[in-house]
């Protein structure tokens, strides 16, 4: 599988709505479903679906389309937040407290220290 990063530095092959997209396992979808579901936002079936967020139209999680990270990496025409002139951010910094996967700001850190020759 192709190593994609979405713009906040997450790896989509070891997303769990990345991969479920992939194999359309439905007791999956439904786990996770249960997980990724918040108070006001309970996501369905059809809504666990994500083929990464940097694709322009196609399917990516419910939420995902308005990040504020993929939304402000759009506008600034950069392929993620480790090439933004102003990272790291107050907003990617609250953003990468939440993750659940190790690593991005690692990641985003080398890459704004080559992009930026530091």
């Amino acid at each position: 599988m192709k190593r994609m990063m979405a713009y906040c530095g997450l790896l989509c092959h070891k997303c769990p709505i990345f991969i479920v997209t992939k194999t359309n396992d439905r007791k999956e979808k439904q786990r996770l479903a249960k997980i990724f579901s918040m108070p006001g936002r309970t996501l369905t079936l059809d809504e666990i679906e994500c083929y990464e967020c940097k694709q322009i139209g196609k399917k990516i999680l419910k939420g995902c389309d308005m990040c504020e990270m993929r939304l402000c990496a759009i506008k600034k025409k950069v392929d993620n937040c480790g090439q933004c002139k102003k990272y790291p951010c107050a907003r990617l910094d609250f953003h990468l407290t939440r993750l659940w996967q190790s690593g991005a700001r690692e990641r985003l850190d080398r890459i704004y220290k080559k992009h930026n020759n530091r």
